[in-house]
């Protein structure tokens, strides 16, 4: 026991009990202040609590899916440290066909200025669904010479990205076997 838990010992049980609510009040009370950016977002501190509820904050519909459209068009500029205004500061991205994680806005900023290209990246953004404080993107990026087709999970709260989770597929030329059944899609 650590010497500034020591008192701790000497409280009877009715102390304890009103120390464990005080406690559970603070936590809660901190959880939930506007205000505070994201330091509600602490697992070892919530989860102390009885209650096991997502921690996250629920979303606007409208609000996620605006987010990340705030997101693609700052990614638009090329100027990736401004895409840093609509991502939290414990900012997670995530790839897991290569198994690779980026945390924080700097990093997210340096990887893509470091990226390979063989121009300025162009976006078209297909498709962005969201609601409750989760959104998804379908987007085709294109530096000029390589195109490649993105999906993206975003977690949202308060306005900014907390994680992003990209899926990059490969495309692949349709089997012969279903060419009576489908069409090409142009």
């Amino acid at each position: 026991m650590n010497t500034e838990d020591q008192d701790v010992a000497t409280l009877s049980r009715d102390q304890l009990v009103a120390e464990v609510r005080k406690l559970r009040a603070g936590i809660r009370q901190h959880r939930d202040a506007s205000g505070h950016d994201l330091c509600w977002h602490q697992p070892a501190l919530w989860s102390l609590l009885p209650e096991r509820t997502d921690p996250l904050p629920a979303g606007d519909d409208v609000a996620a899916a605006t987010v990340v459209e705030q997101f693609w068009a700052l990614m638009a500029t090329n100027d990736f440290g401004a895409v840093g205004a609509v991502l939290a500061e414990d900012y997670v991205l995530e790839w897991p066909q290569s198994g690779e994680r980026i945390r924080g806005r700097a990093n997210f900023a340096a990887m893509n200025a470091a990226y390979p290209a063989a121009g300025r990246w162009a976006f078209d953004v297909h498709r962005i669904v969201g609601g409750d404080g989760q959104a998804v993107s379908d987007v085709t990026v294109t530096d000029g010479v390589r195109r490649d087709r993105s999906i993206a999970f975003f977690s949202i709260a308060y306005g900014k990205i907390l994680r992003q989770v990209e899926f990059w597929p490969e495309p692949y030329p349709a089997p012969p076997e279903r060419r009576q059944f489908v069409e090409p899609l142009q």
